[in-house]
């Protein structure tokens, strides 16, 4: 999630624009002196080269220096350093084509008054939903991801003889998922869930079972290898990718 973004001109060290999208324990003004500081410190010490990227606490700060122009984009921690430089590069390309700064910043002429910026607002918050939208198609996909293997894995379990009473085949992990009967999802329903809960949840469902045929099936170990494994070593990189590799071995190698 985005904490705040900022738009500073490198010669004064002042603020012309800024935008919170959460209360941050501090003034703007002195938090936009702090991060050009660093900057300035940075290029004094590293040869003009500046700062790429800072990490404090909760919050990631990426830096972008355009000429006259810096920009700064805080954001959550657990965000990719990699995917805040992308979008701050859109930032800054849309600050840039809006107030046609092409030829570089100290060279337009304005009174000083800084709420002139401020008319860029519309044109980033219009980028911010395109990234939200996109990172709802990409959550919802990676959910998705882990519903499939999870169902996979109910029947693969479905093989085992001693599965039969269980009626694992009838499992479908869709409709446990959304807690009713409807087999259909989007995007919305899937954004709707929570990650966390949802794995649990699943984890413990398909723990149970486990159990059951560990105390009941002859020759378990056997017969994991003989359905599951080959199913774990086909899509274990879809696995990885959804974070379940850990799972996976707590559930059938541990």
């Amino acid at each position: 999630m985005l904490h705040s973004i900022h738009i500073i001109e490198k010669k004064s060290g002042r603020s012309i624009f800024s935008k919170k999208f959460r209360e941050l324990p501090i003034d703007s003004a002195l938090l936009s002196g702090f991060l050009t500081a660093m900057n300035s410190f940075a290029m004094s010490e590293l040869s003009d080269k500046g700062v790429e990227n800072i990490d404090m606490k909760n919050i990631r700060w990426v830096y972008l220096d355009n000429k006259d122009l810096l920009f700064i984009l805080g954001a959550d921690k657990t965000e990719e350093a990699e995917m805040l430089k992308n979008q701050l590069k859109v930032i800054n390309d849309s600050f840039i084509e809006f107030f046609y700064l092409e030829d570089g910043f100290s060279k337009i002429k304005w009174d000083g008054n800084v709420s002139l910026f401020q008319d860029f607002e519309p044109t980033l918050m219009e980028n911010i939903k395109s990234w939200e939208e996109a990172k709802k198609v990409k959550n919802a996909a990676q959910l998705m991801d882990l519903l499939d293997i999870y169902q996979k894995l109910f029947e693969k379990l479905a093989l085992f003889p001693e599965a039969k009473p269980l009626n694992l085949e009838d499992i479908d992990i869709m409709q446990m998922a959304f807690e009713d009967s409807s087999k259909s999802w989007n995007v919305k329903k899937l954004a709707s869930l929570n990650e966390k809960d949802l794995r649990q949840k699943l984890r413990e469902v398909i723990s149970k079972f486990i159990i059951i045929l560990q105390k009941t099936a002859e020759n378990y170990a056997l017969k994991v290898k003989k359905f599951v494994f080959p199913y774990i070593r086909q899509d274990w990189q879809r696995i990885k990718d959804a974070n379940m590799d850990e799972d996976i071995i707590n559930l059938f190698l541990i």
